[in-house]
């Protein structure tokens, strides 16, 4: 009886030529110009992808990533939240933030932008349709009004947003319902970071289903190949997810 060892986690999608790439993507101020810029976590160094046109007040620590098409979304003060397309630094787009959306974080399941905004007498949690460039507020968070700029986080799995409030701790919120989950008491964090969806290990699967449609099979090295049994292999799909899988006899 075959065991197919799975571990399954979401990275870039690759395209012909590309491979895994291990970076840290940001934006800089020069002094006279916005700059798009990567560092390479291999050599160490900054390389400058792009120049920014007319950004200038960049929001820190607003920042978040879609994996799948590769773009990289900041809160800009004048042009709201903006897209760029993290290989040429090109500007895709920019949303007006009408709600002064802040923490922002990409749903990658609903190609949405989540965050939190303060209304003047309430939080509520809410949402950017990337599609239509539409803002919607899903909830209002009860209790919650002392939220530190830039300190949230997602998790893509369970479809949780957390962020940090001064007196609540590290709250959890249901990013559909906009319902608070938990809360836990912090003094401690003040940057958050969910890794939990990193790595997901199933054992003994005999039948796995899913909607998406395999592209190739690739080794560690990023090189197509056959498939080999107890061997781990990448399996690359058209949704943007990768599949560590190992088949054991």
């Amino acid at each position: 009886m075959q065991k197919i060892l799975l571990f399954l986690f979401i990275t870039p999608f690759l395209t012909s030529g590309q491979q895994f790439a291990d970076q840290i993507k940001g934006v800089y101020w020069t002094g006279t110009e916005e700059k798009f810029t990567d560092l390479d976590l291999m050599t160490g160094v900054f390389t400058d992808i792009a120049t920014l046109p007319n950004v200038a007040g960049v929001s820190q620590g607003m920042s978040t990533f879609d994996k799948i098409n590769n773009r990289y979304f900041f809160i800009e003060s004048t042009m709201g939240v903006v897209s760029v397309d993290a290989q040429s630094g090109a500007i895709l787009n920019n949303y007006p933030n009408q709600l002064n959306l802040q923490g922002i974080e990409y749903n990658e399941i609903t190609d949405q932008i989540v965050g939190i905004h303060w209304t003047g007498t309430e939080e509520k949690i809410a949402y950017l349709d990337l599609m239509t460039g539409v803002f919607t507020d899903i909830a209002t968070l009860p209790n919650v009004a002392g939220v530190p700029q830039g300190m949230s986080t997602f998790d893509k799995i369970n479809n949780r947003y957390f962020f940090i409030e001064s007196t609540m701790g590290v709250v959890s919120v249901d990013a559909q319902s906009g319902v608070i989950l938990n809360n836990y008491p912090n003094a401690i964090l003040h940057q958050i970071e969910y890794i939990g969806e990193n790595t997901i290990i199933q054992s003994n699967i005999m039948e796995t289903h899913f909607n998406k449609n395999l592209i190739k099979e690739v080794n560690l090295l990023g090189k197509t190949t056959k498939r080999r049994k107890n061997t781990p292999l990448l399996y690359i799909y058209d949704d943007g997810t990768v599949e560590k899988r190992m088949v054991i006899e």
